[in-house]
C-alpha cells in the first residue's frame, strides 16, 4: 500500500494507508455497506482458462453486490446496466466481437471504476538457472508455452522440453 501511496502521490492524489488487525479487516472490507474506507488491497481471482472474463465478472458484475461477508469481487459495490448486457452475451459472441467487447468493458473499468488491480505473482514469473536444466521457453522460440513458472496450467509443457547438462 506504500506504493500506492507513493504513486498516488505523484500524480496529484492524497492517499493515506492503514494497517489493521486481519480481524478488523476482514470484517470491514467484505462489508457490502461499507463507506468509511475507498480503497482495500486484497487478491484477485489467479490466472486460469476462464480469463478475462471472469475476472472482469468478478470486478465489474452484479454477482457480488449487497453481498455482506464478500469475498469474491465487486467491493466497491459498482453498478453499470451496459456492463452486465455486455457479460451476458460475451460468452455467445464471436472472437472478432469479443475483442471488441472486452475493450469496451476495459475501457470502462479505466474510467468508471473505483478500482484497480496491483500484481506481484513470483511463482507466475521467473528466471532460470540453465547450469542443470537447459531447454526453457524462450521469447520468440514457437512453442506457444506462456512465459510463466512451469508448474501451473499449460505452462507444465515446458517440462517436456528440458534437457539434463552433462
Amino acid at each position: 500500500m506504500e506504493i500506492v501511496v507513493s504513486a498516488g502521490q505523484a500524480i496529484g492524489i492524497q492517499i493515506e494507508s492503514y494497517t489493521p488487525e486481519w480481524d478488523v479487516y476482514q470484517t470491514v472490507f467484505t462489508l457490502a455497506s461499507q463507506d468509511e474506507y475507498d480503497i482495500f488491497m486484497f487478491s484477485t481471482q489467479g490466472i486460469s482458462p476462464a480469463q478475462p472474463y471472469s475476472r472482469i465478472r468478478a470486478l465489474l458484475g452484479a454477482d457480488f453486490r449487497g453481498i455482506d461477508g464478500n469475498w469474491n469481487g465487486n467491493f466497491g459495490q459498482y453498478f453499470n446496466d451496459r456492463v452486465l448486457e455486455i457479460l451476458e452475451i460475451l460468452p455467445l459472441e464471436t472472437q472478432a466481437n469479443q475483442k471488441a467487447l472486452y475493450t469496451e468493458l476495459v475501457e470502462i473499468y479505466l474510467t468508471e471504476v473505483p478500482s484497480f488491480s496491483l500484481m506481484y505473482r513470483p511463482e507466475k514469473f521467473h528466471t532460470v538457472n540453465e547450469s542443470v536444466w537447459t531447454g526453457f521457453t524462450e521469447a520468440g522460440d514457437g512453442r506457444n508455452v506462456p512465459p510463466v513458472n512451469c508448474i501451473t496450467g499449460y505452462a507444465i509443457a515446458d517440462l517436456y522440453n528440458l534437457t539434463l547438462v552433462g
